[in-house]
């Protein structure tokens, strides 16, 4: 088993020898963004990326710590999964280890939920709290959470401002927000919630914010609005309704929350909340140019990064039609999109990905193109850990 987290967070602070190498990336012409990258192709093990407290770490082997992913069977064995820390300066690994699924540890965190999924049962699927133990290990709490699980109801959940919020939609009291306390998994409190199928889920230090993803069915009884509940509330407040729209993708940090709104199709908005403020305090219509291609689902991982100082931040789709991924910052005040530098995949690398995920450490974004998969589910293709630092 992997050893805790403490032990994780002493390899970051080890000095590192080891060089990153270079895989074909290429700055755009005339951009200042210096690019690096880092093969890790011999492995194939790490297909999600994410900062915790502050330390970049790949997972890989469906972690559950992305979000709606599930666990093993409770009466079959821990599935084994694998993580490591990245050295930000040299894009090297520290501390690789493989361990249970559903512990805590593994990831650097000490609370985590464990998605058991039984697709198409009523009832059946079941959400239960992880978290570390003073002697060291780590342990599964009873159910806090039981749904039925079919293509659109799946739990989701976010880590936010010492909190881990999980959503779902149809559970067996209807469709509820749990409050749980991210450093003692102590289940806090439970919020009746409107109905939206494949949310959009975010949270910052005014609570957690919810909206409908941009392939949420909205059948009769969905509700079709951005909401924002925070701690202690007793109901969410309706922040802006949206009666034919959804949400492309949604980033929350620290007290500001940007929300790109797609209206039928037809055209985009970016709106830009300031702390509690129902009134957007940016509303910026049909952006012409780069940064509005790539959409979340909920489900999985971010594929927007950012916040006020580093500015927002995605990668555009790569696929077998187009080789090159635009590395895209939009201004989080106007709202303008540029593309920073383009990279392109070594041969063979291809992605059925909306975008790579994602993550903003000491101003640099990061992204991952993980290996491709197989009929059988195995990794093929190259994989490839990328590092863009402004000029």
């Amino acid at each position: 088993m992997r050893a805790a987290a403490a032990a994780l967070a002493a390899a970051l602070i080890a000095a590192s020898t080891l060089a990153h190498a270079s895989a074909g990336p290429r700055r755009a012409s005339g951009s200042p963004a210096a690019v690096a990258s880092r093969n890790l192709s011999h492995g194939d093990l790490y297909d999600a990326l994410a900062v915790i407290d502050g330390r970049l770490v790949l997972s890989g082997e469906d972690p559950l710590l992305v979000s709606g992913e599930g666990a093993a069977s409770p009466h079959s064995p821990p599935r084994r999964c694998h993580a490591a820390l990245v050295d930000p300066a040299t894009l090297a690994l520290w501390d690789p280890g493989t361990g249970d699924c559903e512990d805590p540890r593994l990831y650097g965190l000490r609370v985590l939920p464990v998605n058991f999924i039984a697709n198409g049962t009523a009832s059946a699927s079941t959400v239960r709290i992880a978290r570390v133990t003073r002697g060291g290990g780590y342990t599964v709490g009873p159910v806090v959470m039981r749904y039925s699980e079919y293509s659109d109801t799946d739990a989701e959940w976010v880590y936010g401002d010492g909190y881990l919020w999980i959503y779902d939609c149809l559970t067996t009291t209807g469709s509820v927000l749990l409050r749980v306390s991210q450093s003692t998994g102590a289940l806090l409190q439970t919020i009746r919630m409107p109905d939206v199928d494949r949310p959009l889920l975010a949270a910052d230090g005014d609570g957690l914010w919810l909206a409908p993803a941009a392939n949420s069915s909205f059948t009769p009884s969905s509700a079709t609005g951005l909401y924002r509940v925070a701690p202690d509330m007793s109901r969410p407040v309706l922040v802006r309704r949206l009666p034919t729209d959804t949400v492309y993708w949604m980033i929350a940090a620290r007290h500001t929350l940007w929300v790109d709104v797609n209206h039928a199709g037809t055209s985009q908005t970016l709106l830009r909340f300031d702390g509690t403020a129902t009134k957007p305090a940016a509303d910026v219509r049909e952006r012409s140019g780069p940064g509005f291609e790539g959409v979340d689902f909920g489900q999985g991982q971010p594929e927007y990064a950012g916040d006020t100082a580093d500015g927002l931040w995605t990668v555009d789709p790569q696929t077998a039609d187009l080789r090159s991924q635009r590395v895209v910052r939009i201004d989080p005040t106007s709202g303008r999109a540029v593309t920073v530098a383009t990279v392109t995949p070594p041969d063979g690398y291809y992605s059925d990905h909306s975008s790579p995920p994602t993550a903003i450490v000491d101003g640099s974004l990061f992204f991952l193109d993980p290996p491709s998969t197989g009929s059988y589910g195995a990794p093929q293709g190259p994989s490839f850990l990328y590092r863009l630092t402004p000029g």
